[in-house]
This record gives C-alpha cells, structure tokens and sequence, in this order.
C-alpha cells in the first residue's frame, strides 16, 4: 500500500525567537545595547527579524561551537584553501569564527556579512585575535550587500537539519551570483542529503519508556496515545546509531554550489531504491547531509556541468575535506532528522523498501523546509499533494 508522511521541518528544534539584550555589567560598551539597535539594523519583515533575531541568542552559538566536527571541518577547509592575499565573503558570519580564520590563514581582506545583532560584536572579535584590519564587518543581508570588488572565496555556514531547513542556501548563492569571481572558490563546494529506511527502537524506546513503570505504577494505559503522537509528530532530530541503518544510504539530492542556480536552491526531490540488509522494523527515514570542501574550484564546476550543476570530477577534483553529518560520523549539533511513518513496515533481508522524497521551501513561512515522503510513490505524487495543499491555503486566506 502506499504510505505517504508530509512533515513541516519547521517544528525541530531551533534555536528560540528572541534573545534578551545582553546585560551591560562586566561587557564591553557595545554590549551593553540591545544587538539588533546596535548598529541601526535595516528595515526587515517580521517573519525575517524573528530569524535574524533567533541568532542573537548566545546559546545558539556556544551549541554551534561545541561542535567539533563543524568547526574543525572549517578550518582545515579555509587552510587548504590557500587564501594568501586573496578577497574572502563570509556569509552569514555570526560570531565571525569564519572571518578571523580566513583572515589569520592570510586573506587580504575579509568581509564579514552579518544581518543580526551580533555583527556589532564581530569587529571587537578580530581586533582581539590580531585581524581588526583585515576583517571588515557588513551589517546588512546577503541580497541588500555592496561590497568594493569581486572576491575570491565565499564561506557560509548555511546548513540546516537534512541540509536545507531554514532555507538560507538561496541568500548564499544570490551573493555568490552578485560578488564571487568567475573562477572563485565556495566553501563548501558541493553538498548532498543522504537518506535511508531505519528502525528506530531506540527512539521509541526512550520516548514510550517512562509510561511502563513508575515507582511501582503501572502506566501502560498511556503508551497507546503516547505512540500516537509520537508517530503524528513533526521529523524527529535524534542521534542514530549506525546499526538502525536498514539499507545502504542513497543520495536525495547533490548540489554543486559554484554553478546550482539560487532560484533552484533547497528544491528537490528523487525516487530512492532500498534493498533490507537485515530483518527488523522500519518505522520511517532518516535523513542526513555531507558536504565536500575543496582548496581550488573543481574543473567540473564550469562548462561540463549538467543541468544540475554537476560535471564529472577531472583529475585533481578531490575534496580537501568531507564533513558528513551521518550516523557513520562523529555526532555534530545537526544530529539526523527521522520521518516516522503512521505505518509500520516490515523488513527482511532483500525485501524492497522504495521511497520518494521532496523538499521545498514553505510558501507560508520561507525559512522552513517542508519534507514529504511516501513510501512506494512518486515524486510528481508529492508534488500534487504539495500544490493542492497551497491552493487550499490560499483559498483559506482569501
């Protein structure tokens, strides 16, 4: 039968709306205001204000530096990238970790483009690491930058849970398309949403767990609705562990971001096969990301690309470094998004476990991803559900 799953991603974990002003006690004088009044931020929708001012929450930040994996994967990227002498764009800097790396790598000059609060901070950071004069802080989106040439590298750290959730892809390459010269380098280069059946017992487990017993108390009544809600819930954003992987992971989507065009960015979709390695449960799909840094742009990302973007790699075309968010992979801050299905499915080995994929943004609220899925369907199915839902929205708010 056909089991479809439409998920809104906007409903995983995130970081909150809105930070408090930091306090003025014991912090510098550019601290002692609200970020986001701090340097006259520009007029913004109410939708975009609430995003930019979910990144003045220091909390985000300090989750997004514990990171091992991310960061270390950044820095080795920036320092293969041999960037001596060379312009350098950091979009969407935050604390401007980024910035002072490539500056301190030998960038000429970096800019550091920054739409929240914070970018009032990101100047006292590089003065207090030595690179004051080389990075220069934009207070100001991606599409509203002006900068004096062309650069030779643009780094952001984009990525959202599955890749594409918060939708800030689009604003990297329309700076991409408006500043990078025409042999400059993105970092990262090329990036791809894996996916795979799971079995997810240990989600379950932890989640209908405490219902079973407390102290004495036989609550079992309760694990019935708690399952159901839990199977009507929006993507759960867990640690997996490689062994609830029931098939080899298949590539979604794989976008070269030197040549993808910024229209088509976090759009997509594709028909998986899976083939059961073991018996178990499937109780739906996990979904990941990797991205492929390289030190010099790759030849396929120019004339031989495809109409997606991407040529074949030519001698030389390695990644410096592979970041993979995977449950192979060390665990990093975006863990793995998990679709669970209102149907469990059986597995066995060699048994087919098709699914059809699609992501887009969400027409009501631009920064979510929405996530569909339906097991044994088609991606135009998906897309059929996605436009009937929209009219639907649309006749509602008319």
């Amino acid at each position: 039968p056909l089991l479809r799953c439409a998920r809104d991603s906007a409903a995983a974990p995130s970081a909150p709306l809105r930070a408090p002003p930091f306090p003025p006690a014991r912090a510098p004088l550019v601290f002692a205001l609200p970020l986001a009044a701090a340097m006259g931020a520009p007029e913004r929708t109410a939708l975009d204000q609430a995003y930019f001012d979910a990144y003045e929450d220091m909390s985000t930040h300090a989750l997004m530096l514990r990171d091992a994996p991310r960061c270390s994967a950044y820095a080795r990227a920036l320092r293969a990238a041999n960037l001596e002498g060379k312009a350098v764009l950091d979009v969407g800097a935050g604390t401007g970790l980024l910035s002072i790396l490539a500056a301190k790598f030998g960038a000429r000059v970096v800019y550091s483009c920054e739409a929240s609060g914070l970018a009032a901070a990101i100047g006292a950071a590089a003065q207090a690491n030595g690179v004051g004069d080389v990075v220069k802080v934009m207070h100001c989106r991606a599409e509203e930058l002006e900068l004096p040439e062309k650069v030779d590298v643009i780094v952001s750290e984009w990525m959202g849970f599955h890749l594409y959730h918060e939708c800030m892809l689009e604003s990297v390459l329309r700076a991409r398309d408006a500043w990078l010269s025409p042999s400059g380098l993105m970092v990262p280069g090329r990036c791809r949403v894996m996916a795979a059946p799971v079995c997810a017992d240990a989600i379950i487990e932890e989640r209908l767990a405490p219902f079973a017993d407390c102290e004495g108390v036989d609550l079992s009544v309760f694990i019935g609705p708690a399952a159901q809600q839990l199977l009507e819930a929006n993507p759960q954003v867990t640690v997996l562990e490689q062994d609830a992987l029931l098939a080899q992971p298949r590539c979604v989507d794989e976008a070269d971001l030197h040549v993808i065009p910024a229209a088509e960015a976090g759009r997509c979709g594709d028909e998986l096969v899976f083939v059961a390695t073991r018996e178990a449960v499937c109780h739906g799909y996990a979904l990941w990301f990797e991205c492929d840094f390289f030190a010099k742009r790759p030849s396929s990302s120019g004339e031989g690309a495809d109409d997606d973007g991407l040529g074949d790699m030519g001698e030389g075309d390695e990644p410096a470094v592979v970041l993979s968010t995977g449950p192979e992979a060390p665990p990093t801050h975006w863990k793995q998004t998990v679709v669970l299905l209102p149907e469990q499915l059986g597995a066995t080995p060699g048994a087919r476990l098709d699914c059809a994929f699609r992501l887009a943004p969400d027409a009501r609220v631009p920064r979510n991803c929405v996530l569909q899925c339906a097991v044994g369907g088609s991606v135009r199915e998906l897309e059929q559900e996605a436009l009937v839902e929209a009219a639907a929205v649309a006749a509602a708010a008319a």
